[in-house]
């Protein structure tokens, strides 16, 4: 989902017209990223603007950006460290021109900072778990899910090869068991807590980008840390083995393996769709489905354990 010189153009002139009224004026939007989110610096303020791109109606799309600063607000009151809606300003959501919708968030300074040991990143993961787990707001029901659904609806028209044809298959296995899980086995989750999420700032470690927030299997949050880690690196990856050592994961091990089969189904699909169609990265993607029938097999040895 790219974003040509002729939309950035676009956005730039309406959020700098926002700020205007907004009292604050000559703004200049730096393009940080641009995918399901064109994301701006608003130099010289510490105010990052975050414009949806997931194709849906105003109503929706408003929604969806209230419930990304009621999660992020939510977290901060339980102490866990996230990009915070910019104070100061009417953070939104703002409507631009009647079309696209922007919301307003504190703006992180990249800093140069070690990595996080796999049983730190794991620790992080744990927080926000218990944090979301207070969450009391109505939230979407299986809506990180929902990238995978026209991932394989285009996969099953446009791709024949035997991985695409596996992972379909168990796609539709694992998508009819989470449509009709037990309501009482689906939490407030993150939705998408991978550790590119995951942002180094001048004060330490920042969560972010919290459109995913939704129900989901037990463990959601957890696998999406772990599944690609342990879906290209195996069992041994350190990151992996941090998490299956933890005592709730040992305790209930059957959801865990669930979270992470539909976890690697959504990630191979979805990176399997956006390469395809000239958004992601292609050899990544077949790395993924080459990894996924093994480890789709081993996934069902583990639950006979």
């Amino acid at each position: 989902m790219k974003s040509d010189a002729t939309d950035t153009l676009a956005l730039r002139e309406g959020i700098t017209a926002l700020m205007g009224t907004l009292g604050f004026p000559g703004s200049r939007p730096v393009l940080l990223g641009a995918n399901f989110n064109v994301i701006f610096h608003l130099h010289p303020y510490p105010i990052v603007a975050r414009v949806s791109r997931v194709p849906s109606s105003l109503r929706a799309a408003l929604a969806d950006g209230r419930r990304e600063m009621a999660v992020a607000i939510h977290l901060t009151d339980r102490g866990i460290p996230v990009v915070r809606p910019a104070p100061g300003v009417d953070a939104g959501p703002h409507v631009l021109g009647g079309g696209p919708v922007v919301t307003l968030w504190q703006h992180v300074p990249p800093t140069a900072r070690s990595p996080l040991a796999p049983s730190a990143l794991v620790s992080r993961a744990v927080d926000v778990e218990e944090a979301m787990g207070a969450y009391r707001r109505p939230l979407p029901r299986l809506g990180a899910w929902r990238f995978s659904r026209p991932a394989v609806r285009f996969l099953r028209e446009h791709r024949a090869d035997p991985t695409v044809a596996t992972l379909v298959e168990a796609w539709g296995a694992t998508n009819w068991e989470l449509e009709t899980a037990d309501p009482a086995t689906l939490r407030p989750a993150h939705g998408d807590l991978h550790a590119g999420n995951l942002l180094a700032g001048p004060g330490g470690w920042y969560w972010t980008d919290f459109e995913d927030a939704s129900t989901m299997p037990v463990f959601w949050d957890l696998a999406s840390l772990v599944t690609n880690a342990w879906l290209l690196e195996g069992d041994e990856s350190p990151l992996w083995r941090a998490a299956r050592s933890l005592p709730a994961v040992e305790r209930d091990w059957p959801h865990f393996l669930l979270a992470v089969r539909a976890r690697a189904l959504l990630s191979t699909a979805a990176n399997t769709w956006w390469s395809a169609t000239g958004e992601g990265d292609q050899t990544f993607a077949a790395r993924q489905r080459a990894a996924l029938g093994p480890a789709l097999d081993w996934l069902v040895a583990a639950g006979r354990r």
